[in-house]
């Protein structure tokens, strides 16, 4: 399959209008209202869980004027003297200047949560909130952080990226908040779960997932993650993502199908030695009948998350183009799933 997805709106979250007036700008997603005066004044609004003002920023006076550079399905490209803004349907603000810059936020919401990781900053209530993510890290000020008029101060290299994310960015399923994953196999000693076990399991769990002691052992050349000792067998760093014993696979399979669970096997980004990543979910995808991919808790980790937040993209996407169901367990803030450097997914 061949997936050009940097335009693709997924699972809902794609940009809804866009209006253009005298210098003013109006983008819409599911969970964001941004707009951007004639002046420079940024003000990006909280759509969904309750309709606020979360903050605002006036933009330094060199960059208008503006342009919309860029409109798809997806994203949206405000296009400065020094600064492109892009606007994603997942309500994620992209903030790319072309030289140095200073950005103040103005809070307009009370934070009740608040979390500080090497500038990186998450600001939430019940209700939502926010976050601010560098690219690389860098640190950042907060002034009266525990107060609805919080002021937020960024300095920002040419070429840094600073992504800023509403939250939540789409209304939360409710029914698969809350579905359960029973997590069954030891790869050494019960790869796969007996029936009765699946059976229990049924009693409670809505997803099925089987870890690594599914596949194949790893080929001899596998080489280890740096930092890591693991010895053979170690199925999770295989390159060829096959069942280790075929006829147990589809027990499994068929046993967790018949029982009405969703069945999600193991397959690390992080530990797969697959040439082909995105081939090898492809693969597993189609041939074996499963529901979906266990991730392992990885999201990248390395200070630039784009890596693991273009992973999922397209591993979301090959899901929506095979017409297999989805489950994430990051839930409906992606302001988390971009502060967190460990992300457990199934798709």
């Amino acid at each position: 399959m061949s997936l050009d997805i940097e335009d693709l709106a997924l699972m809902g979250m794609g940009i809804e209008s866009v209006k253009v007036e005298d210098g003013r700008f109006e983008i819409l997603t599911p969970g964001a209202g941004v707009t951007l005066e004639a002046d420079g004044l940024l003000n990006v609004r909280q759509r969904i869980g309750t309709d606020r003002l979360l903050f605002s920023c006036r933009l330094p006076v060199n960059l208008p004027p503006w342009r919309l550079a860029l409109w798809t399905p997806f994203r949206c490209v405000l296009a400065g003297n020094g600064l492109d803004l892009t606007v994603q349907g997942d309500s994620v603000l992209i903030f790319a200047p072309r030289q140095h810059m200073k950005l103040n936020f103005e809070g307009r919401f009370r934070p009740q949560y608040a979390q500080e990781v090497r500038g990186n900053r998450l600001l939430l209530d019940p209700d939502g909130g926010c976050g601010f993510f560098g690219i690389p890290p860098r640190p950042t000020e907060i002034e009266k952080g525990e107060t609805d008029s919080w002021l937020l101060k960024c300095h920002l290299a040419r070429w840094d990226e600073l992504w800023v994310s509403v939250c939540p960015p789409r209304a939360e399923n409710r029914e698969r908040m809350f579905q359960s994953i029973a997590h069954e196999g030891e790869y050494l000693h019960a790869p796969y779960p007996s029936n009765e076990i699946i059976r229990d399991d049924a009693r409670f769990c809505q997803i099925l997932a089987v870890h690594e002691g599914w596949a194949a052992d790893a080929p001899e050349w596998a080489e280890n993650p740096p930092g890591s000792n693991y010895q053979f067998p170690k199925p999770w760093e295989t390159d060829s993502h096959v069942p280790a014993d075929p006829n147990e696979f589809a027990r499994v399979r068929d046993e967790a199908h018949r029982l009405g669970m969703k069945f999600v096997v193991y397959l690390s980004p992080f530990y797969s030695n697959a040439p082909d990543l995105f081939g090898a979910m492809e693969r597993v995808l189609k041939e074996y009948g499963v529901d979906g991919l266990y991730f392992d808790g990885w999201i990248g980790q390395r200070d630039d998350f784009r890596v693991g937040y273009h992973l999922m993209r397209r591993a979301r996407a090959i899901l929506v183009f095979l017409r297999m169901p989805t489950s994430c367990s990051v839930g409906k803030r992606v302001a988390v799933a971009l502060s967190s450097s460990r992300l457990s997914a199934t798709l």
